[in-house]
């Protein structure tokens, strides 16, 4: 088997970070870490693994006339376990050597505990334009769904392993390079099911199907297999899975009320 070539560590028991508009001036969130690790594994066939975990997570919304305030807290972590042994994040990465200037992922899993959500549609946008400044935050579903269509029916078309070749200038090549460097060829991703309760406010002020309040969300197990992503596709992805759990469990939920409400009434004595 491959030789440990080096191994490399980030720890810390405690970090507060807050993240700004772009002048510095406005603030969009207060994010609380404990007991954070890092470690870095590479060995002698250039095969590397990675492992974060964080003990405790919190996360606070800054913006003015927003109406949820605490956005991101564990909802229970085991009373029994030694403080310095709980982890609410749990991310593992093992890569091998680029192909093509891809880099591949062998295995990536994210391990998260139960988890108390609390986010407006605002907050959402002003993280994403942190987190991806170089996007739009209005279009970001839609140039994702838009994507995901494209490479549905490039499949479609192209049966065989060799396709024609299409001739491209040299902004292209560049812009082929770039996009090369973001994107990872991820062989398998596993999200473990987890218990979430949400609640969710969206722009508009009529009540929509996705505003929720308290609401147990149980999140399935999240598998993808050999798919060629960046980040933000993969988050994307992730959300729109999540999304789609929200709606089906919401119309379930909300109908079986619904029918215990009439079914009620049906008995009430005239």
């Amino acid at each position: 088997g491959a030789k440990l070539r080096r191994r490399g560590e980030i720890c810390f028991s405690k970090a507060a970070w807050r993240l700004t508009e772009v002048d510095g001036q406005l603030g969009i969130a207060d994010i609380n870490i404990s007991n954070f690790i890092f470690t870095r594994t590479s060995k002698s066939d250039d095969s590397v693994e990675n492992l974060l975990e964080m003990g405790y997570v919190s996360m606070r919304n800054l913006l003015p006339n927003q109406r949820y305030e605490n956005v991101l807290t564990p909802t229970e972590l085991k009373r029994d376990m030694p403080v310095d042994r709980q982890r609410t994040v749990r991310i593992y990465s093992r890569e091998r050597a680029r192909v093509g200037g891809i880099s591949v992922k062998d295995h990536f899993e994210i391990n998260v505990a139960p988890l108390t959500i609390c986010i407006t549609a605002l907050f959402y946008k002003k993280m994403m334009t942190f987190a991806f400044p170089e996007k739009d935050a209005e279009t970001f579903d839609d140039d994702f769904e838009t994507e995901k269509t494209k490479k549905k029916n490039k499949k479609s078309k192209n049966a065989s392993f060799y396709v024609e070749c299409p001739s491209v200038e040299k902004d292209d090549v560049e812009k082929m390079k770039e996009r090369a460097e973001r994107n990872k060829l991820f062989i398998y991703i596993k999200i473990p099911e987890v218990p979430i309760k949400v609640s969710y406010k969206g722009e508009k002020e009529k009540n929509q199907i996705l505003d929720v309040a308290d609401f147990q969300l149980q999140v399935p197990t999240i598998e993808y297999h050999n798919v060629t992503w960046t980040w933000l596709d993969l988050l994307l992805a992730v959300k729109s899975k999540t999304k789609d759990s929200l709606v089906t469990q919401a119309i379930k939920q909300k109908f079986l009320r619904s029918n215990k409400t009439s079914g009620k009434e049906e008995q009430a004595p005239p």
